[in-house]
């Protein structure tokens, strides 16, 4: 009897679900902008190389360094957590600007060098046990027009600025001795990026949402290329916001230092990623 009950009171709430419903803001109210937070759990892969031109004892032109699979060569953990804070502002129905800034850090430890085998890096040859920090950072400035706004959604171009700043630093013994030193090296990196923008509410608050950039950029001795792929399905009822998605983000730099510095990068960054945030 009981679970009769339980069933028809279910029944009932579940028929009256669409009336009582029906007034709340199920994600089409709050439009103003937001705050949310992010974690993406991201595996970092790829490739670097920073080298050092100088010269020998002898004179003769030498460089050291060659290219590192962060994943083979300095055995770099994944995936790892990568927070990132998001501010978002609609000022008015078409127009959004769009501001972020996440830090990703990581590290790695190569156990099997040899002196037969060793890590050139930006002017040192490591030998034995070699430890890798990696530390990326991104600030994300966007403007986004929307031609399509609409109660529930929108669909716009963005255009704005990417700075990145990698600092990765290798740690170890040097040229098969026992003295142990450390190679740093900081590569700023400005970007500008166009791409795309939208989300749609479609049922109570749930909906999916979507955004590609990237750019091909070749100035002097810059060459950059850059992909950012990131979509999922959201839920927004009154001020509170939450998602779950996939965020895909390739680049590839390759810049020439008047200090006889070389930087290239390769890298590929990607994982699952759940935002929290409210609505204003």
């Amino acid at each position: 009897m009981k679970a009769a009950s339980r069933m028809a009171l279910l029944l009932v709430l579940i028929a009256a679900f669409p009336g009582w419903a029906k007034p709340r803001d199920w994600g089409t109210k709050h439009r103003h902008g937001g705050v949310k937070l992010s974690y993406w759990s991201a595996a970092l892969d790829g490739e670097i190389k920073f080298t050092d031109r100088g010269t020998d004892l002898l004179g003769e032109k030498t460089e050291i360094g060659e290219t590192l699979s962060l994943v083979d060569d300095l055995k770099i953990e994944n995936p790892q957590g990568v927070p990132e804070l998001i501010l978002d502002f609609r000022p008015t129905k078409r127009n959004r600007l769009y501001l972020s800034y996440f830090q990703g850090r990581y590290r790695g430890d190569n156990n099997n060098i040899f002196p037969d085998n060793p890590i050139e890096f930006l002017g040192r040859t490591f030998t034995g046990q070699v430890g890798t920090r990696i530390q990326v950072d991104r600030v994300k400035a966007f403007y986004q027009f929307s031609p399509l706004a609409f109660k529930r959604g929108y669909l716009g171009a963005l255009l704005g600025t990417e700075l990145y700043l990698f600092d990765v630093t290798l740690e170890g013994r040097i040229g098969g001795t026992s003295l142990k030193k450390e190679e740093n090296a900081v590569f700023p990196l400005v970007l500008p990026v166009v791409g795309v923008s939208g989300e749609c509410t479609l049922l109570y608050g749930l909906g999916l949402f979507g955004q590609a950039s990237g750019m091909h950029l070749e100035i002097m001795n810059l060459q950059a290329s850059y992909v950012d792929l990131l979509g999922g399905v959201q839920f927004k009822v009154s001020r509170f916001y939450a998602a779950a998605g996939y965020q895909w983000l390739q680049g590839q730099a390759s810049l020439d230092l008047l200090s006889d510095k070389t930087f290239q990068i390769d890298l590929f960054h990607q994982g699952p990623i759940a935002f929290v945030g409210f609505n204003l």
